[in-house]
């Protein structure tokens, strides 16, 4: 972790740290003679906030009220212009300043090695647990040189074997970790020869890779670039040994790269975490059918086997223009919207982008007489609806709306609903907003929506019986050219969603040159 300033400036901290080395360094001439001795960043830390002790070292400080201690240590963060200093130096200070440097030093961690895996093992135990707040595991798969032939079998189990390996290991050292306030586990994986796209993906979520990508992409290299799903291998008995990780709540398989998981995998990994609470899937559209088949019944079996603890489930199926033009992925069967409907009814924020349709979804919803299902919890749900491309007819829309509302009437505790579509120009948000002291019904489009009498009333039930408001209706006119990326532009309209975005430096790789006192 690096923090510099630039200028020739005064640090308010280095008369500290200074008085902090000195009366070690004074003691030590006293008992020693007058050579002085140079004082290890490895020597007990002074409590200089326990008045009854130690306070000769830095007498000021305790006598600071808390909100100037902490706007001096909010500045560790910018001072490493200021002499020779690491942000982990300052963790000798003292007590409570080693508790405020480690909580930020270890607060996000990157994690692509078996060395790193082990590392986290020796470093991050007791108090240090508890200030993880997010894990990235990334594994590296086998390179390849010809990027117009599938993975052979050599290639998947190698593939296969070190991802196992890997969250293997991580699970068993993390399980031990105490953390109340709940941590955040994100897995990726990807081969060095994925082109440059997967390190463009972590800084341009509109995906400028797209123009670094060969112009003559053929579905060859599309297939390879995606691969195969990654699995867990168990033993001979096919029995896979992972360790209960109580401390996440949070799992993220993430876009960021490009490689997905079974069926197996992602309900083996879910089934141990007992304590998680949200889930975040975001695997990549496939090329073809056979490919997309796989990856929709890894949702399916996902939404099947969620642990009862979790509340909030994202879905985002991720597509790009230069890998996915001219592809048609056409739903064959409408089991991950059965799981959508009977999953959702534990959650409290559903949201889905491409895997399940708010047609599908809804209509299901309204079809099941004998069961028909109530969200008890559901405070949020946001949904993409190809009705609204704009391209369907109006009577489409209409019935989308109808169902839509007649599913909110069961959804005594809901807030926000959001249905929406995007692509290249085009997109369109209907929002559903409960919240506040105004029940409001917005929409937002790139062509004309029109809402049905029928639709007016429904809704204006469902904000009469949530909320005892009548319905406020407002439209707006989006530009065509602001939606020129595509479905990324619009989430920054959504309320109730948000695309991921991924910044250098978002996680702090664990390397001795970061580490602090341990």
């Amino acid at each position: 972790m690096t923090n510099s300033v630039s200028g020739a400036r005064v640090s308010i901290l280095e008369p500290l740290l200074r008085r902090k080395r000195a009366a070690p360094a004074e003691s030590a001439n006293e008992q020693a003679g007058p050579e002085r001795r140079k004082i290890s960043a490895f020597a007990p830390s002074v409590d200089v906030f326990n008045s009854t002790k130690n306070t000769k070292a830095f007498p000021y400080w305790s006598r600071l009220v808390p909100e100037i201690r902490a706007m001096i240590l909010e500045r560790l963060p910018s001072s490493r212009g200021f002499g020779k200093h690491r942000i982990g130096d300052y963790a000798s200070v003292s007590r409570e300043w080693k508790a405020w440097v480690e909580s930020r030093t270890f607060a996000s961690l990157k994690i692509d090695s078996l060395t790193q895996i082990r590392r986290l093992g020796e470093y991050v135990r007791g108090e240090r647990a508890s200030y993880v707040r997010n894990v990235h595991l990334y594994t590296d798969l086998m390179p390849y040189r010809d990027r117009q032939v599938a993975e052979d079998e050599e290639c998947v189990n190698f593939n296969n074997r070190r991802f196992s390996q890997r969250v293997k290991i991580l699970f068993a050292i993390i399980s031990t970790w105490n953390s109340t306030s709940g941590m955040t586990l994100e897995l990726s994986a990807s081969s060095p020869t994925d082109l440059f796209a997967a390190a463009w993906l972590e800084t341009h979520e509109d995906f400028i890779s797209d123009y670094i990508l060969d112009s003559n992409y053929s579905s060859q290299k599309r297939e390879r670039l995606l691969g195969n799903l990654l699995d867990l291998q168990g033993d001979e008995n096919g029995t896979v040994s992972l360790s209960p990780v109580p401390a996440v709540k949070r799992l993220v398989v993430s876009r960021r790269h490009f490689r997905s998981l079974t069926a197996h995998a992602i309900t083996t990994i879910t089934g141990h975490l007992p304590g998680l609470e949200e889930v975040v899937y975001e695997p990549w559209e496939f090329v073809n059918m056979a490919g997309q088949i796989d990856r929709d019944y890894a949702v399916t079996k996902l939404l099947d086997h969620l642990p009862s603890s979790v509340k909030a489930v994202t879905l985002w199926e991720t597509s790009r223009p230069m890998i996915h033009r001219d592809v048609v992925t056409t739903k064959l069967d409408m089991e991950e919207a059965h799981a959508a409907v009977r999953a959702s009814c534990q959650l409290s924020f559903f949201s889905s982008a491409g895997m399940v349709d708010a047609d599908h979804f809804f209509r299901l919803a309204r079809t099941n007489d004998t069961e028909r299902p109530i969200w008890p919890e559901l405070r949020t749900i946001c949904l993409k609806s190809q009705s609204l491309s704009g391209l369907r007819s109006q009577k489409d829309v209409t019935l989308l709306l109808i169902d839509a509302a007649a599913a909110a009437l069961r959804m005594p505790k809901l807030e926000l609903m959001e249905l929406w579509y995007a692509s290249e120009g085009r997109g369109t948000i209907i929002r559903l907003d409960l919240r506040g002291d105004r029940a409001k019904l917005h929409v937002a489009s790139t062509w004309d929506v029109h809402l049905a009498p029928v639709v007016r009333r429904l809704f204006g039930q469902v904000a009469w019986n949530r909320t005892h408001w009548d319905l406020d209706f407002s439209f707006e006119e989006i530009d065509p050219g602001s939606l020129m990326g595509g479905q990324y532009n619009i989430c920054e309209r959504l309320h109730s969603t948000e695309c991921l975005c991924w910044a250098p430096g978002a996680f702090d790789k664990l390397s001795r040159e970061d580490d602090v006192d341990v």
